[in-house]
């Protein structure tokens, strides 16, 4: 909650609606929360009747702002943008999964940190009440759908007792089109399942880590995360060790995050996000914790030819955290992604003779990689490996040329059977030569085509196996 109030930026600076007598409604007024705002914005619809129903001194035919106006503070922000940027925050939110304690170390070494039985049993403790509050809601809404009286439920007393039910996101998105009663009586049979699900995991006590992603998806829907804290431990660890040695410059580190977003789908989630976070007025707070013993310069950076490859694995961790955060407390934390990045091979040479400087060679590997994929009924993917011939850069002339020449000997080493009537019955059984070589009588393709019997070319088949 803290971090997506610190994205989104203080509510009472978000102008979501103008009265006619110029009175200004703000977020604050809707006594939304910052993750109300975050998960409801997934449909802009929901979030849209979540605030209009909050907001009952705003104009009956009055809407939403799309746009700031133009007499407002310059911090001031409209109520779509706030909604943009909360729809790009649950991206990033609900693809991450909870930090783990080895999150924290290289994936080599032991993690210092743990996640305790008592951090565990108070995110059940919340859960908890949180069960209470869902079971609350719907039992409100049952008596909105089945009056007591024998009367047709109200519309506008369902809609009311729905927003009870759609604080915990059990309010299908697509649905909202639909009359009140129909999506009352869905959100009630969604809110019922749920409630069914809390209390199979909660009647597994005591609860582990494990056992709290299933608990959240059950009390606020897909997406949504139970972070136990992660307890630093008594005697610290490298991370606390290396946070904020390197000052690494803002720039950097977007780039860094724009850079691997164009190949990683949940880093450029993060990308937009922060974009976003940016244009508001509410950037993030990055920061760099590089998990190796030996100084080396930041390994998300530019590595110079001149110095030399680390000798051990380097763990670089970018952190999105409040301004002071140090690591030394418990942390409640989301990891965003991961992954594993090999470099070339810098090693220092010579520098034993007296007077001599030692020289960095370049050692790169020069093989490639490839995932195969087993055999199936398409077609296998090929790679095509290409060198220069003269060692200069690849232009988009030369890989055309490349590729026109390559397809020119697909087209002259394939053969496909409709090609060769009658052949296709003995391939690939038989092995016939192309040419002669010393003037012997071999296989004429031309001559299948003349004459299409079978017969007819028998006496040419040296050999069949």
């Amino acid at each position: 909650e803290g971090w997506a109030a610190a994205r989104l930026g203080d509510p009472a600076r978000v102008v979501v609606a103008v009265n006619a007598d110029d009175t200004r409604l703000t977020l604050a007024d809707t006594g939304l929360c910052a993750l109300d705002v975050l998960y409801d914005a997934r449909d802009p619809r929901v979030l849209e009747q979540r605030v209009l129903a909050a907001l009952p001194a705003m104009d009956p035919d009055g809407a939403l702002t799309a746009e700031r106006g133009g007499d407002w503070d310059a911090d001031q922000r409209s109520f779509a943008e706030i909604a943009e940027l909360g729809a790009a925050l649950r991206a990033v939110v609900a693809d991450a999964s909870p930090a783990i304690a080895s999150d924290f170390c290289r994936p080599s070494e032991k993690p210092a940190r743990t996640v305790t039985p008592a951090a565990v049993a108070d995110v059940v403790a919340r859960a908890t009440t949180a069960r209470g509050g869902l079971s609350t809601a719907l039992a409100s809404l049952d008596v909105a759908l089945m009056p007591s009286s024998g009367a047709d439920p109200d519309p506008v007393t369902v809609q009311v007792a729905l927003e009870g039910v759609a604080a915990y996101g059990a309010v299908a998105p697509g649905l909202q089109d639909e009359s009140p009663v129909a999506v009352g009586r869905v959100a009630a049979a969604e809110a019922r399942r749920r409630l069914q699900t809390a209390d199979r995991v909660l009647a597994g006590a005591p609860l582990q880590s494990e056992d709290l992603p299933e608990l959240a998806e059950a009390l606020f829907g897909e997406g949504f995360h139970l972070l136990p804290a992660i307890d630093p431990g008594p005697a610290g660890d490298l991370f606390d060790t290396v946070w904020g040695a390197l000052s690494v410059p803002r720039p950097e580190l977007r780039r860094f995050v724009r850079d691997v977003g164009s190949v990683r789908a949940p880093v450029a989630r993060l990308s937009r996000a922060l974009l976003l976070s940016e244009a508001v007025g509410t950037p993030a707070t990055l920061g760099v914790a590089q998990l190796a013993v030996g100084a080396y310069p930041w390994v998300g950076g530019t590595l110079g030819a001149d110095f030399p490859t680390p000798e051990e694995p380097v763990t670089n961790v970018l952190v999105d955290a409040p301004p002071g955060w140090d690591g030394t407390v418990p942390t409640h934390a989301l990891m965003v992604d991961r992954w594993t990045d090999v470099v070339p091979v810098l090693r220092p040479v010579g520098g034993e003779a007296e007077n001599e400087e030692p020289s960095v060679e370049d050692r790169r590997s020069s093989g490639l990689a490839v995932n195969a994929a087993s055999a199936s009924a398409r077609a296998p993917q090929a790679a095509l490996l290409a060198i220069t011939d003269d060692g200069e850069r690849w232009t988009t002339d030369r890989v055309l040329s490349v590729l026109d020449e390559t397809l020119d000997l697909m087209q002259l080493r394939g053969l496909h059977l409709a090609n060769a009537p009658g052949i296709g019955r003995f391939l690939p059984a038989i092995h016939l030569p192309g040419w002669s070589i010393r003037n012997e009588r071999v296989f004429d393709l031309r001559f299948v085509a003349e004459h299409p019997h079978l017969a007819a070319a028998l006496k040419f088949v040296k050999e069949l196996s």
